[in-house]
C-alpha cells in the first residue's frame, strides 16, 4: 500500500456499533474529523442483529458515558428500569433480591440504542459513516488501510493519522495486528452456550411477570434469565452446558427439550407457549471472551470495546464496560490537552486492569447466579445489604459497586474480596440466618462484623458513591 501524500489528520474508526458510534461522537465534539467504516448494513434500515440478544442492560457506568454526549435522557426514555432480581425456585417459591437502594439497571433495545447513537453521529459534520465497507488490511506504522466497498466489490486505500478498532469480539483490526505479531490475543471459550427464547405478553398486551425485575431460574449449571422488553414480553436467554446431560449438544428434539423444562424450569415452561418454536428456530450461540496483551500500536492504532476485551455476559456489563472505555478515553484527552497520540500510547496501561477485573468477575458470576436460589446465598445477599445500611462509608455490596458506583473495577475486586472474607468469617463464627430480622440482630452485627471492618480502612470512603437515577 502506497502512502497518500494528500492525507489529512483524520481519525478512522472501524465499526459503527455501540462503542464505535459513541466514541466518534465524543471525538467529534472535540473538533476531530472522523470516518467510520462499517461492513454491515445501516441498522436503522435493516435489522441485522440476527440471533444476538436484543434486550441489553445499561447501568450507571453506561449512563454516565451517554450523559457525556447528552444522550442519557433519550436512552432512559426508551428503557425499562429494573430494581431487583426475582429468583424462581424449583418448588415455585420466589424471592426478590434488590440490586441497590433507589437505583435501577435498565433494559434497552440494542437496535434502538445503536440507532440513537447513529442519529446523533449523523448530526455532526465532522463524522462520515460508510456502511457496507469492509476493513481488509493495514500498515499500522503508517496508518494505511485497505477497504472494500461491498456493494460494488471495489477496493481503495486511505491513510489516517489514527485508526481505532471498535469492531467487536471478532475484530478485523485486532486480527491484522495479530497477523503482524503486534498484539497477542487469548480467545476464551466458555463450556456453555445459550438459546434465545421469549415470554409473550398476555392477551391484553400486559406483562405476565413483574417488569421491574430481572427474572432468573437458577439451576446450578442450567440458568434461564428473562429481561423485560417493550410490548409486554420478556426476552430470555437459556444458558446450557455445551456438552453432557441437558446440554446444547444433547437437546435435538421435542422430547429432550420438554424433559429439560419439566425437570429444571416447569414454572417457566407454563409461560412459554412458543417454547419449541423459539428453541429450535433460534441457533445456539457460543459464549467467548477476549484478552489481549496490549491494545495499541505505537501512537496511531488502538483497540477499544469488545475488540480489546470482550467479556462473558454473566454480569450484563459488556456494553457498560465498552461505554466506560469512551468515558476514560475522553477524560484522558482532557488530561493530555486533546493529544490523541499520547492517549493511544497510554490508554491500555490506564484501563486494562479494570476491564481484566470485570472480565474475571463476569466469568465467576455464572456460578453465583446458578446458586442464587440457595438459602445461604440469599442470606449473604441480604446480610451484605444490611451491613451497607449500617456502615455506608465503609461497605458496599458487589453488585452496587459494579452497576451504580464509579469505583475503578480493579478496586471493586479488591474491596469485594475483603468484604467476602468478613462475611465468610462471620458466618463461620456463628452469624446465621436464624438471627436475621430478630430484635438483637444489630447486636449480632456489632459482635460478628464491626470488629472486622478495619481491614477495609485502606480504601477511600469517597469511592463508595453513586448517582441516583431516580
Amino acid at each position: 500500500m502506497k502512502k497518500n501524500p494528500n492525507s489529512e489528520e483524520r481519525v478512522c474508526i472501524v465499526g459503527a456499533g455501540l462503542v464505535g458510534s459513541l466514541l466518534a461522537i465524543y471525538l467529534s465534539n472535540r473538533g476531530f474529523k472522523i470516518d467510520i467504516f462499517e461492513k454491515r448494513y445501516d441498522i436503522r434500515l435493516k435489522n441485522i442483529t440476527q440471533n444476538r440478544t436484543i434486550a441489553m442492560s445499561i447501568s450507571d457506568r453506561g449512563i454516565k458515558a451517554l450523559k457525556g454526549v447528552g444522550l442519557d435522557g433519550i436512552v432512559l426514555k426508551h428503557s425499562i428500569p429494573k430494581h431487583s432480581r426475582m429468583v424462581h425456585k424449583i418448588d415455585n417459591k420466589r424471592t426478590s433480591q434488590q440490586y441497590g437502594r433507589n437505583q435501577t439497571i435498565n433494559t434497552v433495545d440494542r437496535c434502538k440504542l445503536n440507532s440513537i447513537l447513529l442519529d446523533k453521529a449523523e448530526e455532526s459534520e465532522n463524522i462520515q459513516t460508510h456502511f457496507r465497507t469492509e476493513f481488509v488490511e493495514m500498515d499500522p506504522d503508517n496508518g494505511l488501510i485497505k477497504i472494500r466497498d461491498i456493494q460494488n466489490n471495489n477496493y481503495f486505500t486511505k491513510q489516517y493519522r489514527w485508526i481505532i478498532g471498535a469492531d467487536g469480539i471478532f475484530s478485523d483490526v485486532r486480527m491484522a495486528l495479530e497477523k503482524q505479531k503486534i498484539v497477542t490475543t487469548e480467545m476464551i471459550k466458555v463450556e456453555h452456550g445459550y438459546r434465545e427464547l421469549n415470554i409473550p405478553s398476555d392477551d391484553n398486551g400486559n406483562y405476565i411477570l413483574e417488569k421491574d425485575h430481572v427474572h432468573v431460574w437458577p439451576r446450578e449449571k442450567h440458568v434461564l434469565v428473562g429481561l423485560p422488553s417493550f410490548g409486554g414480553k420478556f426476552t430470555c436467554n437459556l444458558f446450557l452446558p455445551s456438552y453432557g446431560q441437558h446440554s446444547l449438544e444433547e437437546i435435538q428434539d421435542h422430547q429432550q427439550l420438554m424433559k429439560l423444562f419439566d425437570s429444571k424450569f416447569p414454572s417457566a415452561k407454563s409461560l412459554m407457549p412458543n417454547l419449541e418454536e423459539n428453541y429450535f428456530g433460534n441457533a445456539s450461540s457460543n459464549i467467548q471472551a477476549v484478552k489481549c496483551d496490549k491494545w495499541h500500536n505505537k501512537d496511531r492504532v488502538l483497540l477499544i470495546g469488545d475488540a480489546a476485551h470482550a467479556i462473558v455476559p454473566f454480569f450484563a456489563m459488556g456494553m457498560n464496560a465498552g461505554f466506560e472505555d469512551c468515558t476514560v478515553f475522553n477524560d484522558l484527552l482532557d488530561d493530555h490537552n486533546n493529544d490523541i497520540s499520547k492517549v493511544i500510547e497510554i490508554y491500555d496501561s490506564k484501563r486494562k486492569q479494570d476491564t481484566d477485573a470485570i472480565g474475571d468477575l463476569s466469568y465467576k458470576n455464572f456460578k453465583d447466579i446458578g446458586a442464587s436460589h440457595n438459602d445461604s446465598y440469599d442470606f449473604k445477599w441480604k446480610l451484605s445489604r444490611t451491613i451497607w445500611d449500617l456502615f455506608p462509608n465503609k461497605w458496599m455490596p458487589l453488585y452496587p459497586m459494579i452497576a451504580f458506583s464509579h469505583t475503578p473495577l480493579a478496586e471493586v475486586v479488591e474491596r469485594n474480596y475483603k468484604q467476602q472474607q468478613i462475611l465468610d468469617d462471620a458466618i463461620n463464627d456463628g452469624l446465621s440466618s436464624s438471627k436475621f430480622g430478630s430484635n438483637n440482630f444489630n447486636d449480632s452485627i456489632d459482635h460478628y462484623i464491626k470488629p472486622k471492618l478495619h481491614i477495609l480502612e485502606e480504601f477511600k470512603a469517597s469511592d463508595l458513591t453513586f448517582n441516583n437515577q431516580n
